[in-house]
Parts: C-alpha cells; sequence; structure tokens
C-alpha cells in the first residue's frame, strides 16, 4: 500500500506543477484518472473487472456520503465545530487533518496527507542518517511540518529546529502539527526565507499568492540568535537560488554543514530565478547527490555536504 500511496502522491503533486489549480475541475477529473490508473496497475494485477467493480464502489460511496457533505458545506455556513478535527500518522508523527478546509491549496496538501504513511521516504531515511541528537537545524519553506517534526525527532530536547513558514495557511497547521506532537524544540517563523529584507508574494508560482515578510536569512538567524547550523532543508517551490544566495554567510561560517534542497527547473525559471545560480552556490560550497525515488526524472531533492 505504501507504494500505491506514493504512486499517486508523485503524480499529483505533478500536476501541480504543471500548472493545474487544485480548485479546478480539471484537476479534480485528472487526480480521479491518477486514482483509478494506479489503482488498476497494482490491484489484483489490473484486471479491467476488479476496476469496474472499484468503480461503482467509488460512486456509490460519493453519492451517499460524499455529495451531501459536499453540498452541506458549499450551502450551509455551519459553526466551525461542525467540522472534525482528526489526526493521521505519517512518518510515526500525528498530522492534523481539518474537514471542512476553505482554501483549495490547503484541501490539497491535506489530501496528500492522507494519502501516504511516509512524506518523501527517501529523504526521511536521510535525515535519520545525517541529523545527530544536539544538531541545530533550519526548516525554509517548512509547509505544514513534515520534514520539521522528522528533524525534531533526531535532535531531541538538546537541539533546536528553527521552521520558517510564510503563508498564513500552512503556518497555522504547522503550529497545530506542533503542538499535537508535543514538540517544545522547534521554533516556528512566520517569515519567507530570501536573500535580502523586503516584502514578497509567495508561493511565486501558487495561483494564489500572498504577501509576507521575507528576509535575508543568515541576518535573520543571528537576529534569533542563532550562529551554528548543523543541518539545513529548503524547499520553497522556485526561488531557491534567492534562499540559497541569503545563506552565504551561514555556510561559508559552518563548514561541516549538511543539507536537504529541492531542485526543479521549471519552478526556478516560473519564479523569475537563474537556474544556474543555484548550481553555482551549489557547487562552490558542497559536494552533492540525487535523492533517488521521490519524485521524478525532471524535479528532485539533493543531499549537500560542506567542502
Amino acid at each position: 500500500m505504501d507504494k500505491i500511496d506514493w504512486k499517486i502522491n508523485r503524480a499529483v503533486k505533478s500536476m501541480i506543477y504543471e500548472g493545474f489549480n487544485p480548485g479546478s475541475l480539471a484537476f479534480s477529473l485528472g487526480k480521479l484518472k491518477i486514482v483509478k490508473y494506479v489503482g488498476r496497475k497494482y490491484t489484483f494485477g489490473g484486471r479491467k473487472e476488479t476496476a469496474l467493480i472499484g468503480r461503482l464502489n467509488y460512486i456509490l460511496a460519493r453519492i451517499l456520503f460524499h455529495l451531501p457533505s459536499k453540498i452541506l458545506i458549499k450551502f450551509i455556513n455551519l459553526p466551525s465545530f461542525f467540522y472534525p478535527i482528526w489526526y493521521r500518522e505519517i512518518d510515526g508523527h500525528k498530522f492534523t487533518i481539518k474537514d471542512g478546509e476553505k482554501s483549495p491549496v490547503v484541501r490539497h496538501i491535506l489530501d496528500d496527507y492522507r494519502l501516504v504513511k511516509s512524506w518523501e521516504p527517501n529523504t526521511q531515511r536521510v535525515i535519520k542518517e545525517k541529523v545527530k541528537k544536539g544538531d541545530i537545524c533550519v526548516d525554509i519553506g517548512a509547509s505544514m511540518g513534515p520534514i520539521s517534526l522528522s528533524l525534531a525527532r533526531q535532535v531531541g530536547e538538546s537541539g533546536k529546529v528553527i521552521s520558517l513558514e510564510p503563508t498564513e495557511r500552512c503556518f497555522n497547521y504547522l503550529c497545530m502539527n506542533i503542538r499535537a506532537n508535543g514538540y517544545n524544540n522547534i521554533f516556528p517563523y512566520k517569515v519567507a526565507g530570501w536573500d535580502k529584507d523586503e516584502l514578497v508574494e509567495v508561493p511565486r508560482n501558487d495561483f494564489n499568492p500572498v504577501y509576507a515578510n521575507g528576509v535575508a536569512v543568515s541576518k535573520f538567524l543571528q537576529k534569533i540568535g542563532i550562529y551554528k547550523v548543523d543541518f539545513i532543508k529548503i524547499d520553497v517551490d522556485g526561488p531557491e537560488p534567492l534562499v540559497l544566495r541569503g545563506l552565504i554567510p551561514v555556510f561559508e561560517n559552518n563548514p561541516h554543514l549538511k543539507m536537504v534542497v529541492e531542485w526543479y527547473k521549471k519552478y526556478i525559471e516560473g519564479a523569475n530565478c537563474n537556474p544556474d545560480e543555484f548550481w553555482e552556490i551549489i557547487n562552490k560550497y558542497f559536494t552533492w547527490v540525487k535523492i533517488e525515488g521521490d519524485y521524478t526524472e525532471d524535479y528532485f531533492n539533493i543531499y549537500c555536504e560542506r567542502k
């Protein structure tokens, strides 16, 4: 089941990267097609009669349960206590799922959490191998916290995780997930990691960007008393070159630094950033390897160690 879950998740995330709005009919139809294809491929040898039965069961479930609830949410302004909050376990952590979420972007992320038992499992293995007790970690583009939580578990009470997430919609869930798992070593900040202090719109490739305070990352870390950094994770959906530029003083002052950063050329170009600058900074300060298996040949995470 883990393989099926991850196949679906990778394909759905690819749709977003290709420009499909999570709130659109085209996105919904595409996601349904992905689930149908993966289910047919991996269930009972892909026999058509099994796929047909599964399809009929799916339609029946939507008619009896899903559609009435959608109609209720759309046309009746119910108080918030009518929308249950529950938790799903991912990588051994509780992840908050709030039914009735208004934002289509957040709903899609929550749908991802419903599908998987491990978030970027190969990257998670790198974190388990490389992050040690007492380490100081920085999660730039923390989203709802899947990597921040894993880092917090690794560093223990003697370590710290600084989590930067600029969007209100994800920051609230990040804080809920920190509290749900009882971590006191994660310190969340609602700012965008950047190369200088300025007002920014993020995510740059999103259909619904929001304004946020961009901060020069190295200076920001010094302001909050962080001078030594052991591990950094970067996933900001495009402006990675700007974040790397803002981290150069950290790179130069931490000779044993390790890092995981996402590479996706199309998103970097879509954010009006330079893919060549990404590799210039990476190759100047780090040796690196591709983390295989989490995504595709076009976009993937790389693991870096300071030269």
